[in-house]
């Protein structure tokens, strides 16, 4: 074996430290190990190739114990990725046993909470302003709205002030928006008028209000078009009402809805008396028309209008049967006349309170009117058919309610839901009016108003600045609503008559 180059210089010869047998042999001379005679420069050689090659073998000891601990080592890190990797392929097999169904609605459920969050968070340009948040909060601060600077196109600003700062007198007349020392703003008290105190206006509101107008004033000198704020156009005020057009509207389709809950009240205490009148001995079959008091005088003295008894009298035929949906139209037209009430108070002044009100009042109608549908058309009239219908709608309204109030006040949400209940009643009536045989009464009354309501729903989609200040796309459709009642109350009239007139011929 070939001697080793030591780091030092030093060579090893072929009877150093290459064999074993020579580090162990004995001598007789009494020289060290490993020496084959010589001089003492040999021995002291073959001495440090000795140390040298129990160094190297300590080395290679080492080396070896760390391969050793890093096989382990990675030993252990293939384990730990191992039971890594598996845990994920249980849980993965988890999810889909679950079923993919579950992991996307999962999602969906969690995606829609996001967008209601980042929708309910988003404000709407007026209001989101600069230069209306440094008004409104200077205005409830001072009692006064005014602007520092003219905004214009592109986010800058020119110059000039208006020339007088508008002062609210809610402020005023109140501690929490007069000035520091709590006294009066301009030296004076100003009188509240009636009008803001009947519709609960405060400094924020007003205040809000006073500076939306300047910022509008602005906004029109630089040629700027109108902004929303809070969700609305900015409107003029009168007697205190924010969207007096829609006020207006709204009032009368609920005084439409009235005269029509009257005229038919009157109309089922008509046909309540002819069916009491002929269910008298002798009574005969007349229609409360002109000439009916002599017949009823004829059939009082117990002779019919034929001049025959009217007990054995053959012409007589049984009264008609009673409407049994009168308490559903009876409930329609009330709660139609409270969603209308609700709605004229909520364009009035917009608060939290007025709000949920005229939401809440709307879907409760349009759910009504879809039970009412139904019933009508399948003509359900069993108190166990009404309940196993009703049952189910009851509860998704309540959850519906229970998710706006609670949960997330979702207005986008809430629209989809009422859209599609109406949808679902629209069509509903739809194919009962073009399929039924026969046909029903007081169809083309019922095929017009269809129509007519489908085609001002276009209002809705429609998205304009109010003209003057006043009339906007959703007060032009509370405007065209109006009339359209009375068609579908033509409907109604023509629906209880016709079953009064059938119901006699069937028996």
């Amino acid at each position: 074996m070939p001697g080793r180059r030591l780091p030092w210089g030093g060579g090893g010869s072929r009877g150093g430290a290459g064999s074993s047998h020579d580090a162990v042999e004995p001598r007789g001379d009494g020289a060290a190990p490993g020496v084959r005679g010589g001089s003492s420069s040999n021995g002291s050689r073959g001495t440090s190739q000795l140390i040298t090659h129990s160094a190297c073998s300590s080395n290679s000891a080492a080396a070896a114990a760390a391969r050793t601990e890093g096989a382990r080592a990675a030993t252990a890190a293939a384990w730990v990725s191992s039971q890594h990797g598996q845990q994920q392929q249980r849980r993965r097999s988890l999810l889909g046993r679950r079923g993919p169904a579950a992991t996307a609605a999962r999602q969906v459920l969690t995606m829609a909470c996001v967008l209601g969050l980042l929708g309910a968070a988003a404000g709407s340009p007026g209001d989101q302003s600069w230069p209306f948040q440094r008004c409104a909060t200077q205005c409830r601060r001072t009692g006064c709205a005014s602007l520092t600077t003219l905004p214009a196109t592109g986010g800058t600003t020119g110059s000039g002030l208006p020339a007088v700062p508008q002062c609210s007198p809610l402020c005023n007349s109140s501690s929490g928006g007069a000035g520091s020392d709590g006294s009066s703003i301009n030296g004076a008290q100003q009188t509240v008028p009636l009008a803001l105190r009947l519709w609960r206006w405060d400094c924020a509101a007003d205040c809000s209000y006073l500076c939306m107008w300047q910022l509008e004033g602005s906004w029109r000198q630089a040629g700027v078009a109108p902004q929303k704020y809070y969700g609305k156009w900015p409107f003029a005020r009168l007697a205190g009402m924010q969207e007096p057009a829609s006020v207006l509207f709204s009032l009368l389709n609920l005084a439409a809805h009235a005269h029509c809950l009257a005229r038919f009240c009157w109309l089922c205490r008509g046909l309540r008396a002819q069916r009491g009148q002929q269910a008298q001995p002798g009574g005969a079959i007349k229609a409360p028309a002109a000439g009916a008091a002599a017949d009823n005088g004829a059939a009082t003295n117990g002779i019919s209008s034929n001049g025959s008894a009217g007990a054995s009298s053959p012409a007589a035929a049984p009264a008609p049967s009673p409407y049994p949906y009168a308490w559903l139209w009876a409930g329609y037209m009330l709660l139609s006349i409270n969603a209308w009430l609700w709605s004229a108070v909520f364009h009035g002044r917009d608060t939290r309170f007025t709000e949920r009100f005229d939401y809440f009042s709307a879907a409760l109608l349009i759910f009504f009117n879809l039970f009412l549908s139904i019933v009508r058309v399948c003509r359900l009239c069993s108190p166990a058919a009404l309940a196993v219908l009703a049952a189910p709608l009851l509860l998704f309204l309540a959850s519906h309610f229970r998710f706006m109030l609670f949960v997330l006040f979702d207005y986008g949400y809430h629209v989809k839901v009422c859209i599609a209940a109406s949808a679902a009643q629209s069509l509903l009536w739809l194919l009962w009016a073009l399929a039924a045989r026969p046909r029903p009464p007081g169809r083309r009354p019922l095929l017009s108003f269809i129509l007519l309501v489908n085609a001002c729903m276009a209002l809705e989609v429609l998205d304009f600045p109010p003209v003057l200040a006043t009339l906007d796309a959703h007060s032009l459709w509370h405007a065209a609503t109006a009339p359209l009642i009375y068609l579908f109350y033509h409907f109604v009239q023509a629906d209880v008559t016709g079953w009064a007139e059938a119901r006699p011929k069937l028996a």
